[in-house]
């Protein structure tokens, strides 16, 4: 039997995951964790709702009290890492039930109740986290471990000249992660263990990854679990023996070193975008042949100056179909690099400093939110159903309610 939240293999008897902590119920029929459906030994996703099934989550029985009030977190756990769609520009942002932390490379970072009030403002770092006793924040080769007042715990050097190896990095409540190119044929890892302090390195030849010379920089670094979801951007050989531009996406564990390619662009057009890592989806563009069944076509949005596609559901892997039972957003922006959030229900773009918009399923796109041409959107933050920006590059943030056109703000922090 496997826990039902973390997936890890259980020993007969025992009451608590020694992985994650969950409660564990040994009883003789399966249940899906995110509808309750009943499974089958062999479903590897539910039958209802589609979920991953990374184990067994037992049927709730009478008896059973039911736990109220705020649930406790483990470290490390899921529920506590960065929302998704939430890394990108310069900013950062992880939140829980009460608090939400974020963080840029430019300000320092902050602590907000749920009332967005300020609690504790701190250190400098770009990647930030919540965990069970305070928190962590990722910068230019430090790692620096805080208590719940944002006081420095620790300070500890990770990786010697950062800026200049051009490393991505990400960071979770359990790792902290650096990849760089030490040479163009050879992508370098170094991940740290923020329970056990335990560091790891390797180096993976690019041929794992399916391309042959690499460009001086990695694209997009995001981690779930121990896996690390890697934007990769080369060359390799056509049939003239001419070098073509080579993007690829990879997922890397980074406890077996084992790799997957997920996308390459050689051999696919469905071009990962955005990861729900919890329901085991990414949305992706659609292939040639899917947008020719379908009769879609490529567009062009003239206030946006981009192409657009459809934006499609898989599940995440290699050359996955589209998921029926999730819908289809039309006429949506080509360059995820310009996007500043998106959980298949909003989006958010921001083309340039100066200009935000919303975009709707349809591919439509709200009028512009900012009232200023100076530049200040890479400081935004999407966060349940609030828009903390400083959309008139005054230096001070407002609270815009998360709706399509922007509305008057509700505070200014």
């Amino acid at each position: 039997m496997r826990c039902a939240k973390c997936g890890a293999e259980l020993r007969e008897g025992v009451k608590f995951c020694t992985k994650c902590g969950t409660k564990v119920t040994w009883e003789r029929d399966a249940y899906c964790g995110e509808c309750g459906a009943k499974l089958e030994e062999s479903d590897a996703f539910c039958p209802e709702c589609g979920a991953p099934v990374p184990g067994i989550k037992t049927a709730p029985t009478s008896d059973t009290p039911k736990r109220r009030g705020r649930r406790p977190k483990a470290a490390g756990s899921a529920e506590s890492t960065a929302i998704m769609g939430f890394v990108y520009k310069g900013v950062s942002v992880a939140a829980d039930e009460e608090q939400v932390l974020f963080g840029s490379t430019g300000y320092g970072i902050s602590l907000l109740d749920r009332e967005l009030n300020y609690e504790k403002q701190g250190v400098y770092g770009g990647s930030v986290c919540l965990r069970e006793d305070g928190a962590a924040a990722l910068d230019y080769g430090t790692l620096r471990v805080l208590n719940k007042k944002l006081g420095i715990v620790s300070d500890i050097p990770l990786l010697d000249d950062c800026e200049e190896k051009l490393a991505s990095y990400v960071l979770t409540p359990r790792y902290a992660l650096y990849c760089y190119i030490p040479e163009d044929d050879r992508i370098a890892f170094l991940r740290y263990d923020l329970d056990s302090g335990e560091r790891s390195e390797r180096t993976l030849n690019a041929a794992a990854f399916g391309t042959r010379k690499l460009y001086d920089h990695l694209g997009r670094c995001r981690m779930y679990g121990s896996t690390v979801y890697l934007d990769i951007y080369g060359e390799y050989p056509d049939e003239d023996g001419d070098l073509r531009r080579n993007e690829l996406t990879a997922a890397v564990d980074t406890d077996s070193w084992t790799v997957t390619v997920l996308w390459n662009d050689r051999e696919d057009s469905a071009k990962p975008m955005f990861y729900d890592f919890e329901r085991g989806v990414m949305w992706t563009q659609p292939r040639e042949g899917e947008m020719k069944r379908r009769g879609w076509q490529q567009g062009y949005n003239e206030e946006l100056g981009t192409s657009t596609v459809p934006l499609v559901a898989r599940r995440i892997g290699s050359k996955q179909p589209i998921l029926p039972t999730y819908p289809v957003w039309q006429g949506m922006p080509c360059n995820e690099r310009y996007y500043y959030y998106f959980d298949g229900k909003r989006a958010y773009y921001a083309p340039d400093y100066w200009h935000f918009y919303a975009i709707a399923q349809d591919g439509s796109n709200s009028q512009d939110w900012c009232d200023s041409s100076h530049g200040r959107t890479e400081e935004t933050v999407v966060w349940k159903d609030m828009v903390i920006a400083d959309l008139r590059a005054d230096y001070e943030y407002t609270v815009y309610p998360a709706s399509f056109e922007r509305q008057e703000g509700i505070k200014t922090l």
